[in-house]
C-alpha cells in the first residue's frame, strides 16, 4: 500500500508542475492604471537627491525605560518610541504621498 501511494503522489506532483503557471515579478502593485514611478527610478518626485548632508539630532529626555517598544503591557517604554514603528513599514515600502493607490518598494541597504 505504502508503495502505490507513492508512485500516486509521485504521478501528482510531477504533472502539477507541469501544469502550474509562471510567475511574473513586478516592482510595483497599483490599484487603478499604471504605477507613477518605473522600475528603474531612483527616487520619489519630492525627494531631493543632492540635499546637503551632515548635522546633528539631538534629543533629551528626563527619565527612564525598560523597553523600546510602546505596546507593552507592563514597564515603561522609551519617550518617542510611538514615533518610531508606525515608520516601520513605510521605510520598506513607500508611495503614500506619491499617490495613496501605488505601493513601490524601495530597498534601504
Amino acid at each position: 500500500m505504502p508503495e502505490g501511494r507513492l508512485f500516486n503522489n509521485t504521478i501528482f506532483y510531477t504533472a502539477l508542475s507541469f501544469s502550474a503557471p509562471t510567475q511574473k515579478q513586478h516592482h510595483a502593485i497599483s490599484l487603478y492604471g499604471q504605477p507613477k514611478y518605473g522600475p528603474d527610478s531612483t527616487h520619489f518626485n519630492y525627494i531631493n537627491p543632492i540635499a546637503p548632508k551632515g548635522g546633528a539630532l539631538k534629543q533629551r529626555v528626563l527619565g527612564h525605560f525598560d523597553t523600546l517598544t510602546p505596546y507593552i503591557d507592563r514597564g515603561t517604554a522609551a519617550v518617542g518610541s510611538h514615533m518610531i514603528h508606525p515608520l516601520d513599514l513605510e521605510m520598506w515600502v513607500g508611495g503614500k504621498r506619491a499617490k495613496p493607490r501605488y505601493l513601490h518598494g524601495w530597498s534601504v541597504c
